[in-house]
Order: C-alpha cells, then structure tokens, then sequence
C-alpha cells in the first residue's frame, strides 16, 4: 500500500526535525569545549559575567550556559554555573 503525499510529507519532516533536534546537543557540547567553558568553570561556580572571560559576547554565553545546563552539562543555581 503506498503513501498518500500528505503522509509522505510528514514523514520527511519529521525526519528533518529528527536530525536537528539530534544536532543541538552535540553543538551545544562542542561550542562550550571550543569556547573554554568548562576550563574557566573547573575553578568553582561562575555567572555568566565571569564565564564571558572567555572574550564572548555576554548575551551569548549565557544562552550557551543555560542551553549546557539544560542537556546535564552543567549545574546551575541562581545565575551560577559549576
């Protein structure tokens, strides 16, 4: 029995939305060894402020921070990271 289009169409997109989904963690995870993250963490707790020592938009660190948080790589408490 073959695929109506509509069924075909969803499969593929779901299939696409599969692949993206599992390339977010391995970015993630990638970006903050890249940028440093887990050397400048190694010391203790650290916000995003003395995490963005990295020479990092700070903005940008922190959503990386709290992304790293959210897949288990990091803990955070209040606005710390460890």
């Amino acid at each position: 029995m073959s695929e109506f289009p509509d069924q075909a169409l969803l499969k593929q997109r779901h299939q696409l939305r599969e692949m993206a989904q599992g390339f977010r963690p391995a970015r993630i995870l990638l970006t903050c060894v890249e940028l440093g993250i887990f050397k400048v963490l190694k010391d203790g707790p650290a916000n995003a402020g003395q995490a963005a020592a990295i020479d990092a938009d700070l903005r940008g660190t922190e959503l990386l921070l709290n992304a790293a948080a959210a897949l288990g790589l990091l803990d955070k408490s209040a606005d710390r990271f460890s």
